[in-house]
């Protein structure tokens, strides 16, 4: 035996409980047998409290079931945040097929189709408001006073009042044209509308006719009438398959709030998704945090000794890390993720009550 031991040895009387309760612990984070003396040496008065420490050592102990329990949970967190990126993955591919469909893949339609059309688009009255904006649009004589801030391009923006100020002038400017016959108009102030091809004709520009899902037309002859439905059915096919595609409805109306765009079973699956994750994270974070507290409490009685085996509590730091990282994620995609680190009664009171009793 060597002098070290042997001046252990004749520490072991001396101990407390807790002292005592904190070397069994030890041993068994360690994997290794308690000494012998730590119970051989202990007074009788010191029975009950080691046997209270012990007790709650092993309740402790059985938070390593619900720490793997947590860990699964969050690992099916994770899986469900990759499904709803995959979702999110697939709409913006679907985003780029439509918008090339749209801006490089012509319309096809009938010479008699085009005509008629034309002709409507033609004799349509439009409200002055609209032919005022299109004007200010193409304003060019801005003056330095009527910029405010950049755009995201660095391009300098005009501001509200500027904007507002000029597309009243239009607004003025034209309601003057109609008076004067110059443009084809009916109605007065707020009603005034301005017939298309007399403000385009005022302009020097075509009616401009816009097909429903492209940029241009492409004009077939009358002959060709079966050959271009069918290429539109199919083209329409292709519009219902790329907007129905998960997620894609949402992205559609971020862009345009005005889109008449039916909800499809993609967005609800894309919405059920969202909910779900918010008050799982949530709540996973809860339980993460429930764990914690609890631990902390117990490591006070054995002066701040992890009650946990160090497998156990690897795998605790390793949710929390998955959790955070998830949360930096998602709340950027989802928004709402309440990082509370004081979870609510209902999470604690039962492992406070296992732990404790």
């Amino acid at each position: 035996m060597t002098s070290g031991d042997a001046q252990l040895k004749r520490l072991y009387p001396k101990l407390t409980a807790r002292e005592r309760a904190i070397l069994v612990l030890r041993a068994w984070n360690k994997g290794k047998e308690e000494a012998t003396e730590v119970r051989a040496t202990m007074p009788e008065a010191q029975v009950m409290e080691f046997n209270r420490l012990i007790d709650l050592m092993n309740r402790a102990a059985k938070l390593s079931a619900y720490i793997g329990g947590l860990s699964a949970l969050v690992g099916q967190l994770a899986i469900r945040w990759a499904w709803l990126c995959t979702l999110d993955l697939w709409a913006a591919e679907a985003w780029k097929l439509g918008g090339y469909i749209f801006f490089h893949a012509k319309e096809p339609i009938t010479e008699s189709e085009y005509a008629d059309r034309l002709a409507a688009a033609r004799s349509e009255m439009v409200p002055v408001d609209e032919f005022a904006e299109l004007l200010t649009e193409r304003h060019e004589a801005w003056s330095d006073g009527d910029f405010e801030g950049k755009d995201e391009d660095g391009e300098p923006l005009v501001s509200d009042a500027a904007w507002e100020k000029v597309i009243e002038e239009k607004r003025r400017a034209l309601a003057r044209l109609v008076r004067e016959g110059t443009l084809e108009g009916k109605g007065r102030g707020s009603r005034l509308r301005i017939r298309a091809a007399s403000f385009y004709g005022w302009l020097g520009e075509d009616v401009p006719l816009w097909p429903d899902w492209s940029q241009s037309y492409d004009v077939r002859p009358d002959t060709e009438a079966e050959k271009v439905e069918a290429e539109r059915r199919d083209r329409e096919k292709a519009r219902e398959a790329l907007a129905s595609s998960p997620s894609i409805g949402r992205m559609i109306r971020d862009t345009n709030p005005k889109a008449d765009l039916p909800r499809s079973y993609g967005d609800e699956i894309t919405d059920a998704l969202e909910k779900g994750l918010r008050a799982a994270w949530v709540q996973r974070w809860q339980e993460l945090r429930a764990a914690e507290i609890v631990l902390d409490e117990v490591a006070r009685e054995f002066d701040g000794e992890d009650p946990l085996e160090p497998d156990a509590r690897k795998m605790l730091v390793e949710v929390r890390a998955e959790l955070e990282e998830l949360h930096g994620e998602m709340n950027e995609r989802l928004g709402g993720l309440t990082r509370k680190d004081e979870p609510e009664e209902g999470f604690i009171k039962p492992l406070r009550e296992a732990v404790f009793g």
